[in-house]
């Protein structure tokens, strides 16, 4: 569950969701729901069972290796472009936006603020997704 939300936001942001298309450094989406009762939306997402940044920096006493920076960069700076090319802009990114897999992969999670550059979603600026 991300967070309060209305029925008007769950319908932009399935307007978004649809924006987005398949890439390795961006977590997929499955499925989303919207609950009325309580105003909540839920995501059913790629599992990352790597963990976040933050959790890499913990298990690693906060260092990581210049090698580690440079790849890890990489992945979030394409997986930023690939937004940005689908019209969309992660105005969240922080340590724990930024997901692994065991089989090292880096990706960009899901952001609670995004700015939307298209014409199907210029209603509102930042939305949950």
């Amino acid at each position: 569950m991300l967070g309060k939300f209305t029925s008007a936001l769950y319908n932009l942001h399935l307007k978004c969701l649809a924006l987005v298309r398949p890439h390795r450094n961006v977590v997929s989406h499955f499925e989303s729901a919207y609950a009325e009762h309580g105003n909540e939306l839920w995501i059913a997402m790629e599992y990352m069972d790597g963990g976040s940044l933050v959790d890499v920096l913990k298990k690693n006493m906060g260092r990581i290796t210049e090698e580690q920076i440079a790849r890890i960069s990489l992945d979030v700076l394409q997986g930023l472009r690939h937004l940005h090319q689908c019209g969309l802009a992660h105005n969240g990114l922080k340590e724990s936006k930024i997901l692994f897999n065991m089989r090292g992969e880096v990706k960009i999670g899901a952001s609670t603020r995004l700015s939307f550059d298209s014409p199907s979603c210029t209603t509102q600026r930042h939305a949950f997704l």
